[in-house]
């Protein structure tokens, strides 16, 4: 009776603590939500954040960033994704079909205009060097300029300033759609769940290539954090993406779906099993997860810090069917 009595006051206590940092969620949520309404109203909602963050806002005891800090961190999949815009530079496209004439001075002044109308007017960049170069050279110069570089485009010498600009503008969106397939080659190799890549193709948006898919929530703003502002999840899928980017031959992972739920650890593993299958690179997994091993091509079984099997698995097991 003593110890039902022991484990029920453990029990409460327990409890208790949970509710207690909990508490700090709910804080943080509320000023969360006045920042998007701020930001809704076309107002700066992360500056509020920012200003707020000094402020006692917890029963006059610890402030917004204390609350912050304390409170109970949700993965990276609850608090939301990333969405970028990738830009291939189009001046520099356009540059490096001029060839040697990018070096000419008539060259090099239109250049530097067109950037700066581009950048003013929010005008794709070709329309703005021909425009610039017609209206300093003359009409049907840009031949001469684009000849070498685009004479398999049937462009020559004599070629009007359309047929070049249409040309540029054919090169220029072959460089993006070319962008466009790496970068989504690239991502699904590693097994990002519903990625969304398109290229935008609205008014001055030649070139873009926008990307959305599950990671960290407003990227500016976490950059400026200091790991222990992030959840345990979030920082072990940080340092999983820190080992990655290294491209090393051997990655030795010491448990590295132990902190996450069984939806995020899946694509860990995926994400580990193409680095393997698709880029040839050896990955080391410890864990204590059985299910786990059933993915390996060798298992290997220590105890006591000695090898007590060696086993060769003939057909792996994928992440899919790996029973969590």
């Amino acid at each position: 009776m003593q110890n039902k009595g022991f484990v029920k006051v453990i029990a409460v206590l327990l409890t208790l603590i949970c509710l207690f940092y909990l508490s700090f969620s709910f804080v943080t949520s509320k000023y969360e939500k006045k920042a998007e309404q701020l930001t809704a109203q076309g107002k700066d909602g992360a500056a509020y954040l920012d200003s707020m963050r000094s402020e006692k806002v917890y029963l006059n005891w610890k402030t917004l960033k204390e609350c912050e800090e304390l409170q109970i961190g949700l993965g990276l999949d609850l608090k939301g994704g990333m969405n970028v815009v990738l830009e291939v530079s189009v001046p520099d496209v356009v540059r490096n079909l001029a060839g040697e004439s990018a070096n000419d001075a008539k060259f090099k002044k239109a250049y530097s205009d067109a950037l700066a109308m581009a950048k003013k007017d929010n005008v794709d960049f070709v329309e703005a060097f021909v425009t610039t170069y017609r209206q300093q050279n003359g009409n049907d110069k840009l031949g001469g300029i684009f000849a070498s570089k685009l004479k398999e485009k049937n462009i020559s010498y004599t070629s009007s300033d359309d047929q070049v600009k249409k040309v540029l503008t054919e090169e220029v969106n072959a460089a993006v759609e070319n962008s466009n397939k790496v970068v989504r080659s690239r991502i699904d190799r590693f097994g990002v769940a519903q990625p969304n890549i398109q290229i935008l193709r609205g008014k001055g948006q030649i070139g873009q290539i926008m990307v959305e898919m599950p990671g960290i929530k407003e990227p500016e703003r976490r950059f400026r954090q200091y790991p222990h502002e992030f959840s345990g999840g979030m920082r072990q899928r940080i340092v999983i993406a820190i080992a990655i980017a290294a491209n090393p031959e051997i990655l030795l992972c010491d448990e590295p779906t132990g902190a996450l739920d069984s939806e995020t650890g899946v694509k860990v593993l995926k994400l580990l099993l193409s680095m393997a299958r698709n880029y040839g690179k050896t990955i080391v997994i410890v864990t204590h997860n059985q299910n786990i091993a059933k993915m390996a091509d060798v298992v290997i079984h220590v105890k006591n810090g000695r090898i007590k099997s060696y086993e060769e698995q003939a057909h792996p097991m994928s992440a899919d069917e790996v029973e969590w």
